[in-house]
């Protein structure tokens, strides 16, 4: 009899993509963050514009480019990190890790599957954008998003990585996502203009993830260019990336304590 031979790397980790996926259509409350929360804000945000300047393409823009952002590190936060959480309560990653597949693809895999979501949530965005105001981005500047909505998203499931990796339990990250969520409702300037800060506050908001991705995705939606400023937007955004990743990584725990 002809021994059997163990599944090659790739079709494990497309396996695991694949029942990500299917679990992820099941979530209500992620399903709830990925298409309903960005496109709320946008209709929303699309009232508080003057009366004049409705439908017209530049404050439209502006604030496609709060909803996708907005619903990128809430997707991260919660779709991600609170669920992840819960996996990691009712004991769903140490069954896993039974399984003979690398600890690696067991993360790697939701990874992906989020970064769908955002992907998807940010089509949805356009979708209404286009179709309830007339609106839509130039093809230099739906490029230049393309490349920001990746890289966004794969900062805020970093971030979310961290508030899972930090907490001891479910409802601990819970908790805190909810305080991120209103820390980035700052930063977005929804409750209060970041203008009306003082200097030293303004310097420190525009350096974190949050407003670094909405001034790159509002500068390609816009203006459909990045001058070097935008580039070192987009630099600081990675480096954010790389050491939130590494610290969520290497401090992650498959128990809670």
């Amino acid at each position: 009899m002809q021994a059997r031979t163990a599944p090659s790397a790739g079709v494990t980790f497309w396996a695991l993509v694949r029942a990500e996926r299917i679990a992820y259509g099941r979530g209500a409350r992620t399903l709830v963050w990925t298409a309903l929360v960005p496109v709320c804000i946008l209709v929303l945000g699309e009232l508080e514009v003057p009366q004049g300047l409705r439908h017209t393409s530049a404050p439209t823009l502006e604030i496609v480019a709060l909803a996708i952002t907005t619903g990128a590190f809430a997707l991260g936060l919660f779709g991600y990190g609170s669920t992840l959480a819960n996996h990691r309560d009712r004991g769903i990653f140490q069954r896993l890790r039974c399984a003979p597949v690398p600890s690696w693809q067991l993360l790697g895999a939701r990874s992906v599957v989020q970064l769908l979501g955002v992907v998807v949530q940010s089509l949805a965005v356009f979708m209404v954008a286009r179709v309830a105001y007339g609106v839509a981005p130039g093809g230099k500047g739906a490029l230049l998003a393309s490349v920001v909505i990746v890289a966004s998203g794969i900062a805020a499931l970093a971030i979310g990585q961290v508030v899972v990796a930090l907490s001891r339990s479910a409802s601990t990250a819970t908790a805190v996502s909810r305080l991120l969520l209103v820390v980035l409702f700052l930063l977005e300037g929804v409750f209060v203009a970041t203008q009306s800060w003082p200097v030293w506050l303004q310097q420190v908001a525009d350096g974190t993830p949050v407003r670094l991705s909405l001034n790159l995705l509002t500068d390609a939606l816009v203006h459909q260019r990045w001058d070097p400023s935008d580039l070192r937007d987009l630099s600081g955004l990675l480096v954010w990336t790389a050491i939130l990743g590494y610290i969520g990584v290497t401090r992650f725990r498959w128990e809670s304590e």
